[in-house]
C-alpha cells in the first residue's frame, strides 16, 4: 500500500464536504493526538492494529475495521508496537457529517469501498467531486436501513463521547441524528424511564467515581466530567451517591465503582 495524502480545495459542499484523504503505513508506536477536530474523520485499517482513544474510552482496532472520530470529541490513536497498522482516512464536514457520531466508534467493514477510495490519487481533475461521490456511497451503506439503527444506543453513544463538555444538550443530540428534539426526548424517556439530562448527569457522576477511584483529584475530576464549578459537582455527587467526592476518594480502595448500567 502506497502512502499518499490528497489535500483538496474547500468548495463547501452542503451535505458532505470532503476536505482531505490519505493513506499511511504507520511506524511502530506512532501516536496521533491528543486533539479535538472541527470535522469528522473516518479511518479504515487495511492491516496491522492499534488503539483509539475517543471521548474517554479506549478501543482496539484491527484489519477490516473502521474507526470514526466525530467533530468536537477529544481523541488520540496509537499504532501497535509490534504490528503497526496501515490505514486510509477521509476527512469531511457538512450538514450530514454530524450523523456519523451516532454510529459506534469502531465497526467491522468488509467492503472494497476503501480500496476503491485509493483511486483518488489517480484522478487528474475533480478530486473533490470524486471524494464527495464516495462519501455519499459510504453514507448510504452505513445508513441505508434506518431500522437497524437503535436510537437509544445512538443517544447513549453520543452522550458517552461528549459528557466532558458542560454545554451538551438535547438539541445537539437530536441534530446529530437528524431527528426532532421532542421526539428524541420522548423515545428516550419512554425507553429508559428518565430524561436525557438525567442520563447525562448519571454518566458524568459514574465517570467521576471511576476517576476518583483511579486517583484523580476532585478538582480535576469535576472538569473532566463537564462541571465548570467544583462545588456544584460536589453537591451533585453527594446528592446522588449519598457521600461527598472527598469521602469517596479516601475510602474508594474498598469498593470498585459500579457500571452505570448495573
Amino acid at each position: 500500500m502506497t502512502n499518499f495524502n490528497v489535500i483538496i480545495e474547500d468548495k463547501k459542499f452542503y451535505d458532505l464536504n470532503p476536505r482531505d484523504c490519505g493513506c499511511q503505513a504507520c511506524p511502530p508506536g506512532e501516536t496521533i493526538g491528543i486533539t479535538v477536530r472541527d470535522y469528522t474523520m473516518i479511518h479504515y485499517v487495511f492491516s496491522g492494529k492499534g488503539k483509539v482513544y475517543v471521548g474517554g474510552k479506549t478501543y482496539s482496532v484491527g484489519p477490516e475495521q473502521i474507526f470514526i472520530i466525530p467533530e468536537g470529541v477529544q481523541n488520540k490513536y496509537v499504532a501497535d508496537e509490534e504490528d503497526p497498522w496501515t490505514f486510509i482516512w477521509i476527512v469531511f464536514d457538512g450538514n450530514l457529517s454530524g450523523r456519523f457520531a451516532s454510529l459506534p466508534t469502531v465497526m467491522d467493514f468488509k467492503s472494497p469501498f476503501f480500496q476503491d477510495l485509493c483511486d483518488v490519487q489517480n484522478v487528474p481533475t475533480m478530486k473533490k467531486e470524486f471524494l464527495a461521490q464516495k462519501l455519499f456511497k459510504l453514507y448510504i451503506e452505513l445508513f441505508k436501513n434506518d431500522s437497524r439503527i437503535n436510537y437509544i444506543d445512538a443517544i447513549k453513544n453520543f452522550i458517552n463521547n461528549n459528557y466532558i463538555y458542560h454545554d451538551i444538550s438535547v438539541k445537539q443530540i437530536a441534530a446529530s441524528l437528524n431527528l426532532n428534539r421532542s421526539y428524541v426526548s420522548r423515545i428516550f424517556s419512554k425507553e429508559q424511564g428518565m430524561s436525557i439530562q438525567e442520563y447525562i448527569k448519571r454518566v458524568r457522576l459514574f465517570k467521576a467515581k471511576e476517576l476518583l477511584y483511579n486517583g484523580t483529584s476532585v478538582q480535576d475530576t469535576a472538569k473532566l466530567v463537564g462541571y465548570l464549578d467544583q462545588s456544584q459537582f460536589s453537591k451533585a455527587f453527594k446528592n446522588f451517591f449519598k457521600e461527598s467526592p472527598i469521602f469517596y476518594k479516601k475510602h474508594s480502595h474498598s469498593s470498585k465503582p459500579e457500571n452505570i448500567e448495573e
